[in-house]
């Protein structure tokens, strides 16, 4: 949570699809290791679309773009 408002603020996830294959990404949560869509909450006054880039980028490497 952030902050006593409890406001989780804004998050994206992105689906990239690839020749019929879904990218997916490794996530730790509650000391379980899952596979997730790449994404992760927006900074303030961020865009979705920016912050879909960004967290791609950091979470694969790869340079995408919103559509």
């Amino acid at each position: 949570m952030n902050g006593a408002s409890g406001d989780m603020g804004k998050s994206v996830s992105a689906i990239v699809v690839e020749s019929g294959r879904v990218l997916l990404t490794w996530r730790d949560s509650d000391g379980e290791r899952r596979l997730t869509l790449p994404g992760g909450p927006a900074c303030p006054g961020e865009s979705p679309e920016d912050t879909l880039a960004r967290y791609v980028k950091a979470q694969t490497g790869l340079d995408v773009r919103a559509m």
